[in-house]
């Protein structure tokens, strides 16, 4: 009887500590995501406030790389602090040990959501688009006003609805002269 009751007052004991550690762990990446966000927007603010003669292009395209930091920040962030909510319960060699197999897992699983990264990369490095251009894709027609690295969040011009259209959807695209789009009046 003696050994059931140490057994579990371990086990409770052992339960407590991992609890605790796992909220540390979150308070800590909470505050380490928004200061570094807000340390990056204060950055490309400065960036972009010391720009002088820059064309509206150069801007939508600082613009356009000042989220994709945030966005690159956030999932770096929030991958590191999975990883080290699960070392809490599973010590780091057999965490890295199983990485392995993992990623091959994660790569079946995910196809779409890195099909999705890749060409969200594509749509940013080449600038087939930036925030705040007019554009036609996928069917829709709208204002860029987010390019991630999944997804991209047009406004629309009609409707003023906003629609989030997975990267790998993002075929042809027809930049659309803002002085020539027509929205019915109501």
């Amino acid at each position: 009887m003696e050994f059931t009751r140490e057994f579990f007052q371990t086990l409770i004991n052992n339960l407590a500590t991992q609890i605790v550690q796992v909220v540390i762990i979150l308070l800590i990446f909470a505050v380490v995501k928004k200061f570094g966000i807000s340390l990056l927007q204060r950055i490309f603010t400065l960036k972009i406030g010391k720009i002088t003669n820059a064309t509206e292009e150069a801007l939508k395209q600082k613009e356009t790389i000042k989220q994709l930091c945030i966005n690159v920040f956030k999932y770096v962030v929030n991958l590191l602090q999975i990883v080290l909510i699960i070392s809490v319960f599973v010590s780091i060699g057999t965490l890295m040990a199983s990485v392995g197999a993992f990623a091959i897992i994660i790569t079946f699983a995910f196809q779409s959501m890195l099909a999705d990264i890749v060409r969200g990369f594509f749509i940013i490095f080449e600038e087939m688009f930036l925030i705040g251009d007019l554009i036609d894709v996928a069917g829709y027609q709208g204002e860029v006003i987010e390019i991630g690295l999944q997804t991209t969040k047009l406004q629309l011009i009609e409707t003023k609805e906003v629609v989030l259209i997975p990267n790998r959807n993002v075929g042809n695209i027809v930049k659309l002269d803002p002085n020539r789009v027509l929205v019915n009046p109501e």
